[in-house]
């Protein structure tokens, strides 16, 4: 049970030398790639700000506000439903309607704000060492999560 098992495509077989065939624990096209999580891309990349990401295009954290446009317009396009979830405390949606897919950096910033911490249970992330997150008692559910994880 290999967590990274056709998690990355196969740099033998794209060039014709790949000898492994099904055994490959490396993905032979797109068709076996898991699918992206949904937190790629949703949030900018604090190396790449300063200047020294070394992930370059394979970073799944977005270089740029219109990357992350980008990125959620895909996603509210591929998604079977759409949430409007009301964050009574900033008054925000945590999800826009379809019309208004701009991700607001602000509102991922506010849920981190006292002194509980909590990292991705995945171990996924350069990033989340240490991220703050609301326990405020009077937030919605939705709110108290980090939304990373989502």
């Amino acid at each position: 049970n290999n967590p990274y098992y056709k998690t990355r495509m196969c740099q033998a077989f794209q060039q014709g030398l790949c000898q492994k065939g099904a055994y490959c624990n490396y993905a032979h096209g797109p068709d076996e790639m898991p699918p992206a999580p949904r937190r790629y891309k949703t949030e900018l990349c604090k190396h790449f700000m300063e200047g020294k990401c070394g992930y370059g295009e394979h970073c799944s954290y977005a270089h740029s506000m219109e990357e992350i446009q980008q990125h959620a317009a895909a996603n509210v396009a591929s998604s079977p439903f759409q949430m409007q979830q009301s964050n009574t405390l900033t008054g925000q949606s945590l999800l826009q309607p379809q019309s208004s897919i701009t991700p607001s950096v602000s509102l991922l910033e506010s849920v981190r704000t006292d002194g509980s911490t909590r990292r991705n249970a995945s171990g996924h992330g350069h990033h989340h060492k240490g991220k703050k997150l609301r326990t405020d008692s009077n937030a919605p559910a939705a709110v108290k999560i980090c939304l990373d994880d989502l």
